[in-house]
């Protein structure tokens, strides 16, 4: 904290520093920089890198920060709501086990239900060696444990489109993600390896 103020001036708070913080573990260089330090270690903060932006740094963590823990409010992406009706079956929104097709323009989420208009854009933002639609896509669907035969499923009896609105929520902050790193991609940025 003390470096910090020192660096950028007596009116940085602590606050300051942590939003500036997790925006600079998102910007683009910074990751490229130390990908091999991430993977083994905890991350490095060069201070250096704020170099007069840490206002900046902040204001862009900032929303990225009330971005990735508001994300359930977030506005659901509109997606194409393909619908297939099933002669003799009554139409579900029912979760078994969720896939993409080849080109991942389009989800199917069960027999009678696909969504479409997926970008490559919203698989960009990534949690671990994930993305978040690649992390939901293979968490949100129904499991039997095979030695207990404990069956975990996700479906929400009184919310039938709760995955579906997810899934759209976890898209529109994928793309708000990646507009706001583009933002950090424009700031201070170093030649050193």
């Amino acid at each position: 904290m003390d470096e910090a103020r020192r660096l950028h001036g007596a009116h940085v708070t602590r606050e300051d520093v942590f939003y500036a913080t997790y925006a600079l573990l998102h910007h683009p260089q910074y990751r490229l920089k130390y990908a091999e330090n991430l993977k083994r270690e905890l991350p490095r903060l060069p201070l250096d890198w704020f170099a007069g932006e840490l206002a900046e740094y902040a204001r862009i963590g900032r929303a990225l920060g009330d971005l990735h823990v508001g994300y359930e409010s977030a506005k659901p992406f509109p997606f194409a709501v393909v619908e297939t009706k099933i002669e003799g079956r009554t139409f579900s929104s029912r979760v078994q086990k969720m896939k993409f097709n080849a080109e991942r323009t389009e989800l199917k989420v069960n027999e009678f239900l696909t969504l479409s208009g997926f970008a490559p854009a919203m698989f960009a933002y990534k949690l671990g060696n994930r993305s978040a639609l690649d992390w939901v896509v293979e968490s949100y669907r129904v499991k039997e444990d095979a030695r207990s035969g404990l069956v975990s499923d996700p479906n929400r009896p009184g919310e039938p489109k709760f995955i579906l609105n997810l899934i759209g929520k976890i898209a529109g902050v994928s793309l708000e993600t990646q507009r706001l790193v583009g933002e950090l991609a424009g700031l201070f940025t170093t030649d050193e390896p």
